[in-house]
């Protein structure tokens, strides 16, 4: 809102490859933006980035942090307990890009994206078919339910078994 861009560099996970240098003892970094396993002390890695990646996402389309709190103890308990406010969304936003941020803040790193390749991929191809698809309004469809692909398959399968077996039993009488 006041003009201004932001450089942001997610590095802060690890320090070259060699030692976290977020702990138990201490945190370094923008507490709205510390991934869970920063904020607890734990081991990080790329799904770190992942995380502050899906932070800045949210916090572009909404205009406010997806974690708040009055004072940093509550934003750290809201960044390990809480869920961003997912209504605050745009409406427009596409479905792909909403499923992209809700995986970016996966609580659990192993249900968190894996990394920014996947994330600059699903942005790029949203993108893409968002620009090549035409307009299309819905119209109210009827939709007849069917019977599971099993239910469907009986008859016809009962059919070729007793035609099989009418014509085996034909031709061993003859």
């Amino acid at each position: 809102s006041d003009g201004l861009t932001k450089i942001i560099d997610f590095g802060l996970a690890k320090l070259r490859g060699l030692s976290t240098i977020t702990g138990a003892d201490r945190v370094m970094g923008t507490v709205a933006y510390l991934s869970p396993e920063q904020a607890r002390g734990e081991e990080v890695d790329q799904r770190t980035d992942v995380w502050s990646l899906g932070t800045v996402l949210y916090e572009m389309l909404t205009g406010r942090h997806a974690f708040e709190g009055d004072d940093l103890s509550d934003t750290l308990a809201t960044v390990l307990k809480g869920e961003p406010e997912w209504k605050a969304l745009p409406a427009d936003v596409p479905p792909p890009i909403r499923i992209l941020i809700q995986r970016c803040l996966a609580k659990d790193r192993r249900q968190r994206i894996a990394d920014i390749s996947t994330a600059l991929f699903v942005m790029n191809e949203s993108a893409s078919l968002a620009s090549a698809a035409p307009v299309v309004v819905a119209q109210p469809v009827s939709v007849v339910s069917q019977p599971p692909l099993r239910r469907r398959l009986v008859t016809p399968i009962a059919a070729l078994v007793l035609g099989g077996a009418s014509v085996g039993v034909g031709v061993w009488l003859a």
